[in-house]
């Protein structure tokens, strides 16, 4: 088994309903298989209550104090962990149209993953922005001493990938245009996902 540990950390008023959650990584693990996400804490934070709009895409996270102390307080709750997936309120970003981003932050010799999902990405049409945002995770590797995300397909070093049905595409492809998970990523990506230093493997024995 090929598993990365996950720590997901909710703040307030962030959509929770109708197993959100538990959607968002069972259809990950089908869409990344035969990655698994083996979480290892769901925590609460009641202190980070954030409003629509308030986080921005463009600004680093190091430099928006509420999101930085939210990153650093997870990470301190779970540091046996590799990525961070919080789910905070409001619809958007600041910037237009934005409802997930993924960020990976050095940590020793290696680096950690975060996720930030806003209410707007619990919708059905948005279902696979979890996976997406993942995959910037996972496709994160080291390029000439400095760490780059850049889509693996992607002919001119862009983080997301060309085809408009692809799941790193700029804008998240919706369930009603996928018949088959599996047909979301390329070879290519999965194979590169694979050889993250942020897996584990375990046998199934």
């Amino acid at each position: 088994m090929t598993y990365v540990k996950v720590c997901v950390c909710i703040t307030p008023e962030a959509e929770t309903r109708g197993n959100r959650i538990q959607r968002d990584f069972v259809l990950s693990k089908e869409i990344w298989r035969p990655i698994s996400f083996q979480l290892n804490k769901v925590i609460q934070l009641s202190a980070y209550t954030f409003r629509d709009r308030e986080i921005s895409y463009i600004t680093p996270f190091r430099e928006q104090p509420k999101v930085h102390s939210l990153l650093q307080k997870c990470a301190s709750l779970s540091p046996e962990s590799e990525i961070y997936v919080c789910y905070v309120g409001g619809d958007y970003f600041q910037e237009p149209h934005v409802i997930g981003c993924a960020y990976s932050q050095r940590c020793k010799d290696t680096w950690k993953g975060f996720i930030l999902l806003t209410n707007s990405a619990a919708s059905r049409p948005n279902m696979y922005t979890l996976a997406h945002e993942l995959g910037h995770i996972l496709l994160t590797r080291r390029k000439d001493g400095f760490l780059t995300n850049a889509d693996p397909d992607s002919p001119h070093g862009s983080v997301h990938h060309p085809d408009p049905f692809n799941l790193m595409h700029a804008v998240v492809p919706t369930p009603k245009h996928i018949r088959q998970l599996d047909r979301l990523l390329s070879a290519n990506q999965l194979e590169t996902a694979l050889q993250s230093p942020l897996l584990h493997k375990k046998s199934n024995l």
